[in-house]
């Protein structure tokens, strides 16, 4: 016996919403639970002090492959190793995500400079000036590897930068998480 498409799924689904009671209405459920199974998830990726191992690991995924997930499951609206932008360009591609009515998720690779902001900049803006507006409009965040969720070796005791967890940031600059 064959697996079922994902066309198959779908007229399933709208024939159990016709069973339910919903008669008449099979074509919006059918139109509804196409749009939910082909959108894809906005990501925008931004890097603070890390060694690119996160961005590295990215690259070499197999299951699917980087460019599987990108033409079939993601759309990665900027990424500052995969994307062709930099500069004001770059800075560009993250005010247009970050503006849009389009739902995305946030992913932070790398810790905050927060004792010396400058250390890391993105097209001009430091990493927090590139950060505080983007994760209040983010439908989620996702610090990605040590570095982003517990400091890493930039916050090292000694460290002049004063890195820190995006986490710690958040609270430190008074943003609502979870």
């Amino acid at each position: 016996m064959s697996s079922p498409t994902r066309r198959d799924f779908l007229k399933s689904g709208a024939a159990l919403a016709v069973a339910a009671g919903a008669a008449g209405w099979e074509a919006v459920f059918a139109d509804g639970l196409a749009a939910l199974a082909e959108r894809r998830l906005r990501v925008a990726w931004v890097q603070g002090q890390a060694c690119s191992g996160c961005s590295v690991s990215l690259l070499n995924a197999q299951r699917p492959t980087i460019d599987e997930a990108v033409r079939r499951q993601i759309d990665l609206a900027f990424h500052p190793v995969l994307s062709a932008a930099q500069g004001e360009r770059a800075i560009a591609l993250l005010d247009r995500v970050e503006r849009g009515s389009e739902p995305f998720v946030l992913v932070v690779e790398g810790a905050v400079p927060a004792g010396l902001p400058a250390a890391c900049r993105l097209g001009g803006r430091t990493l927090a000036a590139t950060l505080l507006p983007a994760v209040r409009k983010a439908q989620a965040i996702v610090a990605v590897g040590t570095c982003a969720s517990f400091g890493g070796v930039p916050a090292a005791e000694g460290n002049p930068t004063g890195a820190v967890a995006v986490r710690e940031f958040l609270v430190t600059e008074g943003v609502p998480h979870e």
